[in-house]
């Protein structure tokens, strides 16, 4: 059960999401949408990722609202049964486990590739599991209140480095609108939903809160953010560069902030906090799936939680290392987001539906 310390706000839940959404795709989705799509018209992808999104994620938290205190792992068992429901919160435990490899060894390319070069991604991976460490042993009201801080501050420097980046803006370059047709548009979707990836987070924040009801608005409010964030980086860099070069570039908004400085101002180079966001933005993502996964053990095997918590640390950190090379992450990215297609796509519906037509059986729960 919640412990009363451990509720959040609804305004909490909403930052939680919105930190998490964000840490996906803000630098590489202009480039995948640019080289999937071949078209400008990456923007209508997003906003109809979004729609997906919340769609998906308010089945996620009708599902919870109907377990008021429950996460995912105990109203599984509910659910589908004590062994199907363990087999279900094992897929989602392995799952959130290979996220948090995924997310810090992202956060290590980056690192290694733009200020520390010659330092060994080892070392970068753990400084920032020690961080984590720190932070999901204060529980989750601890991390809802440093991602309060957080996301103001990202939220002001991502739009003013947009907006010294105007200058180079060309109305052209976003036209024809769907020049080729809807077929790009839901060509595009596959790459959008990465950007999504983090909305079934809700299966777990909707048990925290102490509205539970009001996990909807949450819900909206984390969704439109990071949707509103995506919406201005693609229409900033396709405005910026044509798509055709957008597809050729590693990371499109940082070189879109980097084309602006401001001579002699203390800060003349504002790529830099571009950088150091999306990091932090990484980092909120990986403590709140290092935190579900030793959570998701607890509650499954019935034991204390803070062990847990040291406990799948070597389990990330070998995960983490075991691509040997950029491809190689870019290929684990892809089995994560195959799973949370299916995760969303099916086994939070279909425990939805058969709550419904079973409802009688879970009153009492």
């Amino acid at each position: 059960m919640i412990r009363p310390n451990d509720r959040i706000t609804t305004p909490q839940a909403a930052v939680i999401l919105a930190n998490i959404l964000l840490g996906v795709g803000i630098l590489t989705l202009p480039r995948y949408l640019a080289d999937t799509m071949k078209t400008p018209d990456g923007w209508i992808t997003v906003i109809l990722g979004g729609i997906l999104a919340f769609a998906f994620g308010l089945i996620m938290v009708r599902l919870s609202q109907r377990f008021p205190g429950k996460t995912f792992f105990e109203y599984s068992q509910i659910i589908a049964g004590k062994w199907m429901g363990k087999l279900l919160n094992l897929v989602l435990i392995v799952y959130f486990v290979l996220f948090a490899g995924f997310e810090v060894r992202d956060m290590s390319e980056i690192i290694n590739y733009l200020f520390l070069e010659k330092t060994p991604k080892e070392f970068t991976i753990l400084v920032f599991m020690c961080v984590a460490v720190y932070l999901t042993a204060g529980g989750i009201n601890a991390i809802a209140r440093l991602f309060e801080f957080i996301l103001p501050i990202s939220i002001l420097i991502i739009i003013t480095s947009y907006s010294l980046s105007l200058r180079l803006f060309e109305l052209e370059n976003l036209r024809p609108v769907l020049g080729m047709g809807i077929g790009p548009i839901f060509k595009g979707l596959p790459e959008t939903w990465r950007a999504f990836a983090g909305i079934e987070t809700m299966l777990f924040v909707t048990a925290y809160m102490s509205r539970p009801e009001k996990a909807g608005k949450a819900l909206l409010a984390g969704v439109g953010i990071s949707v509103f964030i995506y919406l201005v980086t693609l229409i900033v860099v396709l405005g910026g560069i044509p798509f055709e070069q957008v597809a050729t570039l590693t990371w499109p908004a940082i070189s879109i902030v980097r084309s602006y400085e401001i001579t002699g101002f203390f800060l003349e180079r504002y790529e830099s906090l571009l950088i150091v966001i999306r990091l932090i933005q990484v980092f909120t993502g990986f403590v709140m799936y290092h935190y579900i996964a030793a959570l998701g053990l607890s509650i499954t095997l019935k034991k204390t939680y803070n062990r847990y918590i040291y406990i799948v640390l070597p389990v990330i950190f070998m995960i983490a290392m075991y691509p040997k090379s950029i491809n190689q992450v870019k290929a684990l990215g892809d089995v994560v987001s195959g799973i949370f297609l299916g995760i969303i796509a099916l086994v939070a519906p279909i425990l939805l539906i058969i709550t419904v037509l079973r409802k009688k059986s879970y009153v009492q729960n």
